[in-house]
């Protein structure tokens, strides 16, 4: 449908070429309505402000088709279809077909007379506009759209001159889909388009790659293309495509690279440029699930009161995302790189002796095993570890060693111990003398020597000697023996201390 402002009928006269005697003139009666005004034109038709007669004098927005287009059957079948379609969908964004008919062979539709201006003529006039007032303004367009895909419908020519801004009271904002001429049905059982797959039908801006390339390849996702090109015309207040003919046109959208919303306008935040250019993926499995999943992505950005109003239908086809993991942060001092939290810190959970051990079958006297208890594992031997394999030769050296001393101290002469006191000798008879001796060698300890017989006269008791007494383990010095080479001479040698008489 054309666009319903009237500010835009006169220069939409202009600018058609269409003989004027088509139009209706103000006052005309047309079957039960009765035309007020032009309000605008097209190629195909023209839209009048129109009045429905007795009883309900109820404003309506009367669509005819021109004489031309009556000529052609398929253009009335597409007319006609537009209206069915329209009037079976209910819908508080979509503009409610009221009438279908033919007064004397031209056919009409009458629907919801609106009051506003269309999206197109608000960007002409604002340039831009800022995010939030964006997605305030798409989300009601998109829930209209999906109830349209629920209806197996595909809209096919959704732009900004097919989105009207109602305003049925100052300061509110109503917007409209409109224009349902060129929607493709889709057959449920056979999968099949109702309108003709070989024709371009549709606006080329607004057009899918895969709706320029074949048409008969296009479903609901298509719709999801020219949803994200209206998007990006709103925040950045330009098209993906630079303006040329129609085939530069298409050879950009199927094959040239898309610049993002952000590099037009720096302000776009970057979560709202990566949802813009999801939905101008060129391969459609790429896009978002459904129109709906598209909504959901754009709800953050959109104000707290139109967030609220959405978020039961568009809310639940979020992408479904999987409970994070809490991990704890880590914060840093200011001016400093080093973290406040040490995750050595952290005291360590010892786990469980119960469950650390590994379950083993415990055997009872019936032979019937039950299960492993803790006093079991507690009580079973534990593998050697490294320490208990070096201990047992540690013990080994150590017993040869006190074996050795012990084996040396029994060869060694024991320490004498104290004996009482004898009484004093008053005489000693000594032997005839003998020719004296050579020199002896200083005293030292003496060797363990074979015992000899008793001697017959007793030995005083020999007294210590005035020096320090030899080490018990001092190495003995050789003794000398006499002329006649008995070392064990007749006479008892002289007592150690006591000088020879």
């Amino acid at each position: 449908m054309d666009r319903l402002s009237p500010d835009n009928a006169a220069e939409t006269m202009e600018s058609d070429g269409s003989d004027a005697d088509d139009v209706l003139p103000a006052g005309t009666r047309f079957g039960r309505y009765q035309v007020r005004r032009l309000l605008g034109r097209g190629a195909f038709g023209a839209v009048y402000d129109a009045v429905q007669l007795e009883p309900l004098q109820r404003p309506v927005a009367l669509k005819v088709l021109h004489e031309v287009a009556r000529a052609d059957h398929r253009l009335v079948g597409r007319f006609v279809r537009e209206a069915q379609i329209a009037a079976s969908i209910t819908h508080p964004h979509i503009c409610t077909v009221f009438d279908i008919g033919s007064e004397e062979g031209v056919p009409f539709i009458a629907m919801e007379r609106l009051h506003g201006e269309a999206l197109d003529a608000c960007l002409e006039r604002q340039r831009v506009l800022s995010p939030v007032d964006t997605v305030d303004t798409l989300l009601p367009v998109l829930s209209a759209v999906a109830a349209v895909h629920d209806a197996g419908i595909v809209h096919r020519d959704l732009k900004p001159a097919n989105i009207f801004l109602a305003t049925p009271r100052p300061g509110a904002v109503v917007p409209k889909l409109l224009d349902f001429g060129i929607v493709k049905v889709l057959d449920r059982d056979a999968n099949v388009a109702r309108t003709e797959t070989r024709t371009f039908l549709g606006t080329p801006h607004y057009t899918s790659p895969e709706q320029a390339m074949d048409a008969s390849a296009i479903d609901v996702r298509s719709d999801q293309w020219a949803l994200g090109v209206i998007l990006y015309e709103c925040l950045t207040g330009a098209r993906p495509w630079r303006e040329g003919p129609v085939l530069q046109i298409l050879f950009e959208i199927t094959a040239a690279d898309i610049a993002p919303p952000s590099s037009r306008r720096p302000s776009i935040p970057p979560a709202l440029d990566a949802v813009v250019m999801r939905a101008l993926t060129r391969d459609p499995a790429q896009r978002f699930s459904s129109v709906r999943a598209l909504a959901a992505a754009l709800l953050p950005f959109a104000s707290e009161p139109v967030r609220a109003t959405w978020s039961g239908e568009f809310a639940p086809h979020a992408p479904k995302v999987s409970r994070p993991i809490h991990l704890a942060p880590t914060l840093r001092a200011e001016n400093s790189s080093a973290p406040l939290f040490d995750p050595r810190s952290v005291p360590r959970l010892e786990p469980d002796p119960e469950e650390a051990l590994p379950p083993r079958s415990v055997s009872t006297k019936r032979g019937v095993a039950r299960p492993p208890r803790y006093s079991d594992l507690q009580a079973a031997p534990a593998p050697p570890t490294a320490s208990r394999r070096m201990l047992w030769p540690a013990l080994a050296a150590g017993v040869a060693l006190l074996s050795t001393v012990a084996f040396l101290a029994a060869r060694s002469p024991s320490t004498p111990s104290p004996q009482p006191e004898a009484p004093p000798v008053t005489a000693i008879t000594a032997p005839d003398p003998l020719p004296p001796p050579e020199p002896a060698p200083p005293p030292a300890a003496q060797l363990p020597i074979a015992p000899s017989p008793p001697a017959v006269v007793a030995a005083p008791p020999v007294l210590p000697d005035a020096g320090a007494p030899p080490h018990p383990h001092a190495r003995p010095r050789r003794r000398t023996l006499h002329p006649a080479g008995d070392p064990f001479p007749s006479a008892a040698p002289p007592a150690r201390g006591i000088p020879n008489v």
